[in-house]
């Protein structure tokens, strides 16, 4: 089961979209219901390439048993290494349209005063 799933699943890179990854998941886990927590942990850990790998590998045994424990820990760590959460490449990403004037590109993509 826990193979069948982790073939459906693309498998996650660290520079991947991590939110994305979680969401695909859980997704095909549904189609596979009832899985254990266990199961879901297992499968999970069979999905992820690279430093997501690594990270994997190093859990302790007794947080097998908390599949959202387990989600919760991988986003804090790959959430932010995604392609979309990358500011430098959300900026080069911009485009200006044709049509725009360079003022209201300008006003429209200043960052806000909270950030």
């Amino acid at each position: 089961m826990r193979a069948s799933i982790s073939k459906v699943v693309p498998g996650f890179l660290s520079f991947g979209d991590a939110y994305d990854h979680v969401k695909r998941f859980k997704h095909i886990c549904r189609a596979y219901e009832p899985l254990t927590e266990t199961t879901k942990v297992a499968a999970f850990g069979l999905t992820l390439d690279d430093q997501a790998g690594i990270w994997f590998r190093t859990l302790n045994d007794d947080i097998f048993a908390d599949f959202e424990y387990v989600i919760e820990d991988f986003l804090i760590n790959f959430a932010c290494r995604g392609n979309k959460w990358n500011p430098i490449k959300q900026r080069f990403a911009l485009k200006q349209e044709a049509d725009k004037i360079t003022k209201d590109y300008i006003h429209r993509e200043k960052p806000s005063p909270s950030l």
